[in-house]
């Protein structure tokens, strides 16, 4: 295996770090990859920058809109609570409720078509992927998904990659694009963007009402989305090639890594300390069994 494409995990397991009394030995265990692993796009650092400020760019008014928003029922939650106070008459109650600032008047049309975090982004993705299947009535249901211009559909899926502690969070999501993306024409699929270090930060300040955000996805009706397109038409589709019924059927190449373990020099040693502690364990448990309720154990 080339050191190229080895990849090398040296985190000890707490099941690992218990047994550190026994004098042990490293080995390499065989463990076979998953063929249906899908890759994330490969994305160049400067598209990445190009995509995430065109897309701070579309949420222009929002962060406002949502301060503005804040502020108004501050300022509801103050009048409500000087009235049940006494300090104001059911006239004055009347005429703060007449006189509120209304945010939906200029509400940016943007808001309606983001979809924020993790599991929002997967549920609507899971979703999709189900009603795909149900071709039992019409066969031209899957094609109504690609077509249907009053149904949003997403279009593109933003991740906060470099920006997230545990990416295994994410991981799900290039299979599930995959898979809705099986069922839909080319010039619809939906497209993955990773984006670059600072994202997080960059997208939390254009939307204003989150404190955190690590996935993001907007549909296809979204307004100002034909300023991305050109961008988003050099980013890859997530491949996978078993669900692409036109291609070439064949086997995939094994996929076998070598995991880094250890495993005890003297396993008869070995032996003897794993039963004498689960001697200890049990006889810990029994002990306090038997102790009185609510006093102390021997």
């Amino acid at each position: 295996m080339s050191e190229s494409v080895a990849r090398v995990y040296t985190n000890t397991s707490r099941r690992a770090s218990n047994q550190q009394s026994v004098d042990r030995k490293p080995i390499y265990r065989s463990v076979l990859g998953n063929p249906f692993h899908v890759e994330w796009p490969t994305i160049s650092p400067g598209l990445q920058q190009s995509i995430l400020i065109q897309l701070t760019a579309l949420f222009d008014g929002v962060a406002a809109h949502y301060q503005l928003v804040g502020n108004a029922r501050k300022k509801a939650r103050l009048t409500a609570s000087s009235y049940h106070k006494g300090q104001a008459d059911s006239h004055v109650r009347g005429e703060s409720n007449c006189n509120p600032l209304d945010p939906s008047t200029s509400t940016p049309p943007i808001i309606l078509h983001i979809t924020a975090g993790i599991n929002e982004v997967t549920k609507s993705l899971e979703t999709e992927a189900r009603l795909s299947r149900q071709t039992i009535i019409s066969s031209n249901m899957i094609r109504n998904l690609n077509t249907n211009a009053t149904q949003p559909l997403i279009r593109v899926i933003f991740i906060c990659h470099s920006d997230l502690g545990t990416p295994a969070l994410v991981s799900h999501l290039p299979q599930l694009v995959a898979l809705c993306n099986s069922e839909r024409s080319e010039g619809h699929k939906i497209k993955v963007v990773q984006l670059p270090v600072g994202a997080q930060t960059a997208l939390v300040n254009a939307l204003g009402y989150l404190k955190r955000i690590s996935v993001m996805a907007l549909d296809n009706l979204a307004p100002g989305l034909d300023q991305l397109e050109p961008l988003l038409a050099t980013v890859p589709d997530p491949p996978a090639s078993w669900l692409i019924s036109t291609q070439k059927v064949a086997l995939e190449p094994s996929h076998i890594k070598q995991l880094l373990t250890s495993s005890p020099k003297d396993m008869k040693v070995a032996k003897v300390q794993r039963a004498r502690g689960r001697a200890a364990a049990k006889e810990k448990k029994r002990v306090k069994s038997l102790a009185p309720h609510g006093g102390p154990s021997v």
